[in-house]
C-alpha cells in the first residue's frame, strides 16, 4: 500500500462528512501551509455566483485527490511535448530511451495530495477554461449546472499531474465537432475517433502517468489510461462524461481493469459505446465485452460449453464528488481498495439489479466480503458489507456468475457459506456438494470462447490424404473436415493398406495447425506413431515444423500478423519400407493451449467450505476421467505441468460449465 493510500485509509476512518460546508472547512483545515492558495481561489469569485459555487465544489471535494509529481516527470513531459512520435514495432524501446534520457537517477514519481500542492493560478485558470468550454458549446442550454459541475468542471479524472492541459486538448480536437449541435452526437464522434487512434496495450504507467499531454503524444496505454484521456478530451470540449469501470471480469481471468467513458445526458441517465460502435446506446452493457460469433455451432452436438462474453459483477463510477461512507467497520483489517469516497456504485444504471443473500452460521459484527474467483489468486473480493444478524445481503450484482461470501482473517478469506451461482430471475443456487457422486469427463481447464470458432472454421473442407506418389497424384482421402474441429481431434479409420506419403491439405491459407500426427497398428495390435521426414508445400519450413513439435502452444502461423500467403500442405515421408497401415490421425489447430494434454499431470479440486483435492492424474489422452466426484460441487482443474489459466466450473449435462 502506498503512502498516499495509507493516508486515504486514515482519512476514511477519521473524517466524517455531513454537509458541503463542513467538507470545505475540513479541507481548508487540513491543507496546512497551502490554505492561502485555496482561499485565493474562493475569494477570486463573488459569493453566490456560479463560478464561486464551482470553486467551492472543487475545494470541498479535493480531500482524497492526488497527483503524480517529480522532477523526472516534469522533464519527461517537457521532452514529450516537443516530440512527434510515430507508432512502429520498436515503439516501447523508443519510450524506454526517452524516459531514461531524462531520468538518469531512476527516480520514481511520487503521488502527492492536491490540497497540499495545488496553486491558485492553476485552479482559477482551469475553472475559467471549464466554463468557457461549457458556455461556448452549441449545446450549452441542454447541460444543467449540476451536470456541468460533476462531469465537465473537475480538473482531473484520476491522478493526473497538476499541469494545464484543457486548452491544449480543446484546440487539438475542437475541429472534429465544429458544426455539431448535439452533445450526444459530439460524444459519438470523439469516442469513435479516439478509440481508433489510441492503441490499448498493457504498458507500464511510467510512460504516461495519466498525463493527457503525454498521452496525446504516445496515443498508447492501458484501458484505464485511454479512458482517462478520452474523458479529459471530451470535458475540454464541454461534453459531460463519466469514468465508469469494473476492476476485473467475473468469468474470465484478466488482471486488467476495464473502463469506458459514459456520456451523461442527465442525472441517472447515461449512454455508452463499445469500440467499433458508430452510435451510442442508453445504459448499455458495453462493459460485458463480447467476442464476435462469426461462426456458430450447435452446442447440443459439441462436447463443450462455449462462451461469448466476459461478465462483470458490478459497475462503478469514478467521481470528483465525495460520497457518503459505507456503514461498515473501518478497522485495520479492511481492504481499502473496496471503499473510496470518490467512487459510486452505478450498477443499476447498467441493468445490474440482482440481490444475493446467504445465511451465516453465526451472528457476527464483522465485515463480509463478496468474492469471485481469479486465476492464480483464488477468491478475490469486490465489495463489502457489515453483517447484521444472520443474513448477509449484497445488492445490484450481475447474473450468471459464481460468488463466495467470506470473512477476512489476515490475508485469508473464511467462507460464510458455500459458493452461490446467480441466475436470471434472481434465482440462487448454493453449491453444497452431494449427496451422491458422479463420474466426470474433463477436456479443458479454462473457459472456451467463441472467437476460436472462426479460426477453426477455416479448416472446413481440408483433407488428410495418403499416397505412394510424392506429388499425391491420385491420392486417397483418409478423412475430410466437414465439421469445425473444436479442440484436439482423433480421426479413426479402418486401415486397408500402407502408404509412403501422408499429408494434411489445408483449403484456406489461414488454417493454423498446432499438432499433427499419424498412427498405425502393428501386426501384434499395438498402436504406434508413424515417423518420417517432414514434407510440405507453400509454407515456410520453420513454421511447418511446429506441427510436429508436440507443443499445443505453437502453430504453423508465425503470429497473428503473419498469415500464410496461400493454402498449403504439410505431411511426412514415412519411407519406402513403411508397412504400417494408418488407423488414427491426431490433429489440433491453434488454440489457447488450455485443453487437457497427454502426459501432463493434473489435480482436480471441489469446494466445500474450502478446496479439497480429488487426486492427481497424468493424462493419457486429451481428456481425464474422475470417479466419485461429489454432485452439485464447484470444481477446479489444475495443470501441474504447464500453464496458468484455470477457471472454476460445474459439471452439467456431461459438460463443463465455466464460472
Amino acid at each position: 500500500m502506498t503512502k498516499f493510500h495509507r493516508i486515504c485509509v486514515f482519512l476514511l476512518s477519521s473524517v466524517a462528512f455531513s454537509c458541503s460546508n463542513n467538507n470545505l472547512h475540513t479541507v481548508l483545515k487540513l491543507s496546512g501551509s497551502n490554505r492561502d492558495e485555496l482561499e485565493k481561489v474562493l475569494e477570486h469569485y463573488p459569493r453566490g455566483s456560479q463560478k464561486r459555487r464551482a470553486a467551492e465544489f472543487l475545494v470541498e471535494n479535493m480531500l482524497y485527490q492526488g497527483h503524480y509529481a517529480g522532477r523526472a516527470l516534469d522533464n519527461y513531459r517537457a521532452l514529450m511535448a516537443k516530440k512527434e512520435l510515430k507508432l512502429d514495432p520498436n515503439y516501447p524501446e523508443v519510450l524506454d530511451t526517452l524516459w531514461s534520457s531524462v531520468n538518469s537517477t531512476e527516480e520514481t514519481p511520487s503521488i502527492e495530495r492536491d490540497m497540499l500542492r495545488i496553486k491558485s493560478d492553476y485552479l482559477i485558470a482551469d475553472i475559467e477554461s471549464a466554463f468557457n468550454a461549457w458556455e461556448s458549446a452549441p449545446w450549452k442550454d441542454s447541460i444543467t449546472f449540476d451536470i456541468f459541475m460533476n462531469y465537465i468542471l473537475p480538473y482531473k479524472v484520476q491522478q493526473e499531474p497538476l499541469y494545464p492541459y484543457r486548452e491544449y486538448l480543446r484546440e487539438k480536437y475542437l475541429p472534429l465537432v465544429e458544426g455539431v449541435s448535439s452533445p450526444r452526437k459530439a460524444y459519438e464522434i470523439i469516442h469513435r475517433n479516439l478509440t481508433r487512434a489510441f492503441s490499448v496495450a498493457r504498458t507500464t504507467i511510467k510512460y504516461n502517468y495519466y498525463d493527457p499531454i503525454i498521452m496525446s503524444k504516445t496515443m498508447s496505454g492501458t484501458c484505464n489510461e485511454r479512458t482517462v484521456y478520452i474523458v479529459n478530451v471530451m470535458r475540454s470540449l464541454g461534453i459531460p462524461v463519466a469514468f465508469d469501470f469494473t476492476p476485473r471480469f467475473a468469468n474470465y481471468s484478466s488482471n486488467a481493469a476495464h473502463s469506458w467513458a459514459a456520456y451523461i445526458s442527465k442525472e441517472n441517465e447515461s449512454y455508452g459505446m463499445a469500440d467499433g460502435d458508430s452510435v451510442s446506446y442508453q445504459n448499455p452493457l458495453i462493459i460485458t465485452t463480447k467476442w464476435k460469433y462469426r461462426y456458430r455451432v450447435d452446442e447440443d452436438k459439441t462436447l463443450f460449453k462455449i462462451d461469448s462474453m466476459k461478465k462483470v459483477f458490478k459497475v462503478w463510477r469514478r467521481t470528483f464528488k465525495i460520497h457518503p461512507l459505507k456503514d461498515i467497520n473501518y478497522d485495520d483489517n479492511l481492504m481499502s481498495g473496496l471503499v473510496h469516497p470518490n467512487v459510486s456504485d452505478v450498477s443499476e444504471l447498467y441493468d445490474i439489479t440482482g440481490d444475493i443473500e446467504v445465511k451465516a452460521s453465526k451472528r457476527k459484527k464483522e465485515n463480509v466480503y463478496i468474492c469471485t474467483f481469479e486465476t492464480g489468486k483464488g477468491w478475490l473480493p469486490f465489495d463489502v458489507v457489515a453483517q447484521k444478524g444472520r443474513k448477509v445481503r449484497f445488492e445490484n450484482v450481475n447474473m450468471e456468475i459464481c460468488y463466495l461470501m467470506a470473512y477476512k482473517n489476515g490475508d485469508d478469506f473464511i467462507p460464510v457459506a458455500n459458493p452461490v451461482t446467480m441466475h436470471q430471475g434472481g434465482i440462487q443456487h448454493i453449491l453444497n456438494p452431494g449427496p451422491g457422486t458422479e463420474t466426470v469427463l474433463l477436456r479443458r481447464k479454462y473457459i472456451l470462447v467463441c472467437s476460436f470458432l472462426q479460426e477453426w472454421a477455416y479448416g472446413l473442407g481440408s483433407t488428410f490424404e495418403a499416397s505412394n506418389n510424392l506429388k499425391f497424384i491420385g491420392a486417397d482421402t483418409l478423412f475430410k473436415q466437414t465439421t469445425v474441429p473444436i479442440g484436439p481431434q482423433n480421426y479413426r479409420m479402418q486401415p486397408n493398406k500402407p502408404y509412403r506419403y501422408v499429408r494434411f491439405n489445408a483449403k484456406h491459407r489461414r488454417v493454423r495447425v498446432a499438432e499433427l500426427a499419424f498412427y498405425g497398428t502393428t501386426p501384434d495390435g499395438k498402436e504406434v506413431e508413424l515417423t518420417g521426414t517432414m514434407i510440405s508445400d507453400s509454407i515456410d519450413q520453420e513454421n511447418a515444423l511446429k506441427a510436429f513439435d508436440k507443443d499445443y502452444a505453437t502453430d504453423t502461423q508465425k503470429d497473428r500478423l503473419h498469415i500464410n500467403p496461400a493454402p498449403f500442405w504439410i505431411g511426412l515421408d514415412l519411407g519406402a519400407d513403411n508397412h504400417t497401415q494408418i488407423s488414427r490421425i491426431h490433429f489440433s489447430t491453434y488454440s489457447d493451449a488450455n485443453f487437457v494434454e497427454p502426459h501432463h499431470e493434473y489435480e482436480l479440486f471441489y469446494y466445500d467450505m474450502g478446496w479439497h483435492s480429488l487426486g492427481k492424474k497424468e493424462a493419457e489422452r486429451e481428456y481425464l476421467i474422475y470417479d466419485n466426484v461429489p454432485k452439485n460441487a464447484l470444481l477446479w482443474l489444475r495443470d501441474l505441468t504447464k500453464g496458468t489459466e484455470e477457471r472454476i466450473f460445474t459439471y452439467e449435462h456431461d459438460k463443463q460449465v465455466w464460472w
